[in-house]
């Protein structure tokens, strides 16, 4: 089974990483950045993953399909 099938039925936590910095709130344009420098196309599915950027600034990532929007909560990273 491909990766972003396993993502799509949201039976795999992946962690997106970026070379770039993100906000404390970012915005759907910064979520989709990192997915797409990822390989991957934007989430058609209910899905969750991790992003984390190169100063290990992390989030926990919902994406919404019925209302086409992405929650997410900043983590902790120890």
């Amino acid at each position: 089974m491909e990766l972003q099938v396993i993502l799509e039925l949201n039976d795999f936590k992946h962690l997106m990483v970026t070379a770039g910095r993100l906000n404390n709130n970012p915005s759907r344009d910064q979520i989709e950045m990192v997915l797409i420098e990822n390989g991957f196309d934007t989430p058609l599915n209910e899905v969750t993953f991790s992003m984390i950027d190169n100063a290990e600034k992390a989030f926990n990532v919902t994406y919404y399909p019925s209302i086409d929007k992405y929650g997410y909560e900043k983590l902790t990273v120890v």
